[in-house]
Formats: C-alpha cells, structure tokens, sequence
C-alpha cells in the first residue's frame, strides 16, 4: 500500500516536470532528468551485492530498508520545503468537490478521445504482463541456476545501470531525431529478444552482455514513450491520464501486476523455461501491435 502512494508521488513529479518541457526537445529534457535522478544508481547495486555476501541476506536487506528510509526521508523534507504551486486562479476539480461520479465519467472521456493514448496504454500493458512474467525472477535464476554470486549480479546491475547513464541522452537525441514511435518499437524489439538470450546463458560475461543489452533497449523503450506521452496528453489533462497509465499499463498496475503470479505458477509447475519464452513472445507482439498502428499514423 505504501509503495501504491509513492507510485502516486511520482505521477505528480512527472506531471510538474513534464508542463516545463520544450516542444521540440522533449527527449533530451526527459533523458536530463532522468539521468540526474539515476546518478547513485550505477554504484549502489554492486555495494548492495557485497553487503548481502558479507553479513547474509536478512541482515543485509534490514541495512538496505533502513538506508531507504533515511533517503526517501530526506527527499521527502526537500520537496515540502522548495516544490511550490505556481500562482494561478484555477477552478476546482470535481475529484475535489467530492463528484465521484462525474470525475469517473471525465476519466473515461479522456482516454475515450485520444486515441494515441488507447494504442500507448494497451501496448505498454502487453510489455508491462510480459516483463512481469520474469523480472522477480531473473536474480534467481542467475543466482540459483546459473550460480552466480550476489557479488557478481550486483556488479551486472551496476554496470547495467553505468552504461544506461552515459548513454540516455545520446539514446533520446537519436529518438529525438528518428521519431518517438520509432525509438519506441526499437526499444521493445530489442527488449523482446532479452529473455530468451537471458534464459540460454549459462556464465558471468553472458549474463552481463544480456543485462547490458536489456538495459539498451529499455533505453529506448523509455525515452520514447516518455516524448510520446508528454506529446499526445493535452497540458490539462496530463495528471489524469499519466495516473491512468500507472494505474493500468505501468508494472506496477492491473495488467503488470498479474504475470508475477503467473510466472510463478509456471515456474514451480513447468520450469523457468516457460517464463523467459512467453516474455519475448508476448514482448514480439507488443512491437508488432505499435508497428501496425504506427503505419495507420498512431
């Protein structure tokens, strides 16, 4: 519950970053942000790893819950003290005045008329049901099956989240330049390969080119549907449909949060083979839904 409200804090971040972005360079805005915000996050994994083979995993996920809290407060107290609401007249809402009713009928209006919305909603929710079938699962496998030390897969995200860093703003100057939808589907195909070549590798520097290469393409997919979103979402509505989205399509909402669970039936019932092989499938057929929609002009 507490994680569904900090889900619900990064919508309004987005949506008071996204009122500010130039028209004509929201790629490389977004990428500035994002990469700002990620700095810690190509070294920490690899500290991570070591702290957990150092003093065992519940001593060392207790320090890590703890390291959170004391961040996340911190966070907390810089954002009540210096995020400030613009002065402006502005009319209440009817989720403000308590119309639930007429605010439900507004939600569905708005995804109802913008189609490009539709077709971004439903295909991030076929990647987010595919992502999901493997991503609580990958760090078992690896660790488990492949026999990797929690060492060595927190250096595989560590060097993961390096290369992401460096190469988000070249990455979202080319999506700038080839078109969003375009950077969008290269994202997911790439994404979509992921899990098989994760699946067939059986050692260290496999696993890390994998991870690597994962990384690449969400790169992509991320840059692009970022631009595409702050492209289609009127200024007005940008709260209200950026909630929907996270509520619906994100990997954390309804249609992400289903496959964990059915990944984890068909692990314990059939192996993990089925898990890595249904997410490229289902990936594949996400690109494959933006590609033809993309040619009738979405």
């Amino acid at each position: 519950m507490l994680r569904a409200v900090d889900n619900g804090l990064w919508i309004t971040r987005q949506a008071l970053f996204t009122d500010n972005i130039e028209s004509d360079r929201k790629g490389r805005s977004l990428a500035t942000f994002y990469t700002i915000m990620s700095l810690t996050a190509s070294f920490l994994p690899i500290f991570g790893g070591i702290l957990l083979d150092s003093i065992g995993v519940t001593q060392g996920f207790r320090v890590g819950l703890y390291f959170s809290f004391v961040t996340l407060l911190i966070q907390s107290m810089f954002n009540a003290k210096y995020l400030r609401e613009p002065n402006r007249a502005s009319t209440p809402t009817r989720l403000q005045r308590g119309d639930l009713s007429q605010f439900s009928r507004e939600l569905i209006a708005s995804i109802r008329n913008n189609r490009r919305f539709q077709t971004i909603l439903l295909g991030q929710g076929i990647l987010s049901f595919a992502q999901g079938l493997i991503s609580q699962f990958t760090i078992i496998y690896a660790i488990q099956t492949i026999g990797l030390s929690k060492t060595e897969w927190g250096l595989i995200s560590s060097s993961a989240s390096f290369a992401n860093l460096i190469l988000r703003i070249p990455i979202s100057t080319a999506v700038d330049g080839i078109g969003n939808m375009k950077g969008y589907m290269i994202g997911i195909g790439i994404q979509s390969i992921y899990p098989i070549l994760f699946y067939n590798s059986q050692f260290f520097g496999a696993i890390l080119c994998c991870y690597a290469l994962n990384s690449l393409g969400g790169t992509f997919t991320q840059m692009g549907r970022e631009a595409l979103l702050v492209e289609i979402m009127p200024r007005g509505e940008r709260g209200i449909l950026l909630g929907s989205f996270a509520a619906i399509s994100s990997q954390g909402g309804l249609l992400g949060s289903l496959s964990p669970s059915l990944g984890a039936f068909l692990w314990d019932a059939y192996g993990p083979a089925y898990n890595f092989y249904l997410a490229s499938t289902f990936s594949a057929f996400a690109a494959l839904y933006y590609f033809m929609n993309s040619r009738g002009g979405v």
